[in-house]
């Protein structure tokens, strides 16, 4: 029996398995399950907008430079400093390295899928950051993507990377021995909730 193919809606998000005979099954991504220990309350709103357009463009700018797609001539002021603090940051620090970039997968038996946006010579997991490391929801996060790619990634080989608007690059080890633990909890509360939503949507529907 073939395999279901990974599907992926960028704008909403949205991870699906779609098999042979055309049906298609959702799978939440890492970042739905994880969404109880993330806050951004404290955070002003039209501030977070912008650091999430400019750490999503500071991703593109960087996937299709390792892709060999980028253009940077026409590069965006405010995302070359970061570019090239990157590509010197990676040239110093890992040399004629092995890169794979926003890898998309899922777990067969967990049911959950993620996007990693590093992976260095096959033993690597890299979160690229343009804010600050965060002790609470990194690691979990990571923890959650090295259970999806080769088994050669053990929670000893997790890092994010810190990128600023000037292009400074700082790497951060991110294991916690109980971010798996977390994670695993996480998921569990996330089934939970969706088997009660779709219990109550039938007990409606009637």
């Amino acid at each position: 029996m073939d395999k279901p193919a990974l599907k992926f809606v960028e704008e909403s998000h949205w991870y699906s398995l779609e098999y042979a005979d055309g049906t298609t099954t959702s799978l939440p991504s890492v970042s739905e399950i994880i969404a109880p220990i993330v806050d951004y309350s404290m955070v002003n709103k039209a501030m977070m907008i912008r650091a999430q357009e400019f750490g999503t463009n500071v991703h593109k700018a960087i996937e299709l430079w390792l892709k060999d797609s980028l253009d940077i001539d026409k590069l965006d002021d405010g995302l070359r400093k970061p570019l090239e603090g990157f590509r010197k940051w990676l040239f110093n620090t890992y040399p004629g390295a092995k890169c794979k970039s926003e890898v998309r997968s899922h777990h067969e038996l967990l049911g959950y899928a993620g996007t990693i946006d590093l992976i260095i010579n096959d033993y690597m997991i890299v979160d690229i950051k343009t804010r600050k490391y965060n002790r609470v929801v990194d690691p979990v996060r990571l923890a959650a993507y090295s259970m999806l790619v080769h088994e050669r990634i053990t929670q000893t080989n997790l890092y994010v990377l810190e990128i600023d608007v000037d292009g400074n690059c700082k790497l951060i080890k991110a294991y916690d021995k109980y971010a798996m633990s977390v994670f695993r909890k996480l998921l569990d509360r996330y089934k939970r909730e969706k088997e009660f939503e779709d219990f109550v949507r039938k007990w409606k529907g009637r």
